[in-house]
Order: C-alpha cells, then sequence, then structure tokens
C-alpha cells in the first residue's frame, strides 16, 4: 500500500520528505485552473516533484450543479472533456484515480425531488464513467458525512446506488473519517469490497493521523481482510503541516503495516 496525501503542490516537497509516495490534488484549485497556457506551465512544475500525483479529488466545481433545475448535461460534458483531458496529460501514462466528492456540485438543492436528483446524478455517473474508461482513470464516488452533503452519506448508501443502477466503471472510496462521522460500522467494508478501489483517512475533527483516537489499525485490518490491495491518502484539514506531515505518514504507514500492508502490495493495474 502506498501512503500519500491530499496536498497543495507547494507542500508536495515535505509530503515526500516524509515518506509520501503520490499527491492526491484537488482538482478545481490545482489542475482546473486558467487556460490551457496556464496549465502547461502547471504541468512544467508538477514534472519537478518528487512524488507523482496519482489521485485527483474536488472535481466539479460548486457552481457546476450534478442535479437541480440548473444541471446542464451538455455543460457537465464540456466540462469533462477538458479535466479528462488535463488529467491524461498530467498522468503521463500513469494509472491514477479520480474521486467524485464534490458537494457543492451534488448537494440537492431545497424543496427539488430527490429522486429526480438520483436520476440526474446517474445520468452523470455514467456519462463520467465512460470518460474516465476512454482515458484509463479509474473512478469512484465518495461517501460525505451528514455535515458536508445532504446526499450520499455513507458508504452504503453509495454502494447500494452503484449497484442499483448498474453504473459501470464507478466505483468506491472507503473514508475513515466519514464513517466515523456518520457513526457507520468498519464492517460495512466487508459488504462493499468488490467496488472499493481508495481509500482516505484523517483523524478526528479532520486533524493529522495520530493527533486523535481514530481506529486506524482496525480500519486497515478491516481493508485487508476484504482483499484491498489499493492506496490510501490523508486527508486532513491540517492544524499544523510542518509539526504533523511526519507523524501523519508515520502513523498511517504503522497502521497499515500491521494490517499485512507493505508498499509492494499497491494495485496499480
Amino acid at each position: 500500500m502506498r501512503i500519500g496525501s491530499f496536498i497543495t503542490p507547494e507542500r508536495i516537497g515535505q509530503l515526500a520528505a516524509a515518506g509520501g509516495e503520490y499527491a492526491e490534488l484537488f482538482v478545481t484549485r490545482t489542475v482546473m485552473v486558467g487556460d490551457r497556457d496556464d496549465f502547461a506551465r502547471f504541468v512544467d512544475r508538477a514534472a519537478a516533484w518528487p512524488t507523482p500525483p496519482l489521485a485527483f479529488s474536488g472535481l466539479i466545481p460548486p457552481e457546476l450543479k450534478l442535479c437541480g433545475p440548473d444541471a446542464d448535461p451538455a455543460r457537465q460534458d464540456d466540462y469533462l472533456d477538458e479535466l479528462f483531458w488535463r488529467i491524461e496529460v498530467l498522468a503521463k501514462g500513469l494509472p491514477v484515480i479520480a474521486t467524485v466528492g464534490s458537494a457543492g456540485a451534488r448537494d440537492v438543492p431545497e424543496g427539488f425531488d430527490v429522486e429526480r436528483a438520483r436520476d440526474q446524478i446517474a445520468d452523470f455517473l455514467r456519462r463520467i464513467g465512460r470518460k474516465a474508461r476512454q482515458t484509463g482513470v479509474r473512478m469512484n464516488l465518495e461517501h460525505l458525512y451528514s455535515g458536508e452533503s445532504n446526499i450520499f452519506n455513507t458508504l452504503r448508501e453509495c454502494g447500494d446506488f452503484i449497484r442499483e443502477r448498474d453504473l459501470e466503471n464507478i466505483h468506491l472510496v472507503a473514508d475513515l473519517y466519514h464513517l466515523m462521522m456518520e457513526g457507520e460500522p468498519l464492517s460495512v467494508i466487508d459488504d462493499y469490497a468488490p467496488l472499493i478501489i481508495h481509500a482516505h483517512v484523517a483523524d478526528r475533527d479532520r486533524d493529522a493521523p495520530g493527533t486523535g483516537d481514530y481506529p486506524f489499525e482496525d480500519f486497515f485490518a478491516t481493508l485487508h481482510r476484504a482483499g484491498y490491495h489499493g492506496d490510501c491518502s490523508i486527508e486532513a484539514f491540517w492544524t499544523d503541516f510542518d509539526g504533523q506531515v511526519d507523524l501523519a505518514v508515520r502513523t498511517v504507514r504503522a497502521a497499515a503495516s500491521v494490517a499485512g500492508y507493505s508498499t509492494a502490495d499497491a494495485d496499480i493495474d
């Protein structure tokens, strides 16, 4: 298992020095900023990073609604065409993962029919799944606890939705922070193991791993028993990045090792 982090570009060097093995970029604040000339300069800077960007989240800007009366599939598709082109350029042929969290875009507007919203989101996920397959990106849907989103709050809800709607090329991320915030048992991982292709972790209050009391060893042990062999990103809202990054990577690496993971276990196919 490789350990990476949700990270801003200027911190990637510190992450690598602490033992982090890849970066997870927040797309709307990095990859999708500016025109193609701006992006070309971003790619040049990224070439010097000590760890590659192998995961992408924050894919959809809040103003590009996925459901509700303002949802516009044609506008979504134009955005996705540019998004996947940029990811493909950055990835340089490496296998990468992209996550649909994007609460601002996916939240159901007040008073809008929830079933209609679910239909719209299913349609969007089918289209993003097709585009991901065409560019070799592995795509997943993220469960966000109810304090962050008003739809798809649990791993079970996301997994059932993918299965019920037969959403090809859409998988799951298992996020320890959101599991804990929703009170969802770790055993839910067993029920959706075939769909899980990525993992996120943070500690209590979404701080750095090692600063609180979240059950990292139990989380990784459950993933390992379920047959998970992917990577794990630290997705913390750092209160002291400089002082915490070493502890965070060390904490996650140690918990994963106790569960039986090593870097050689990473599934990069």
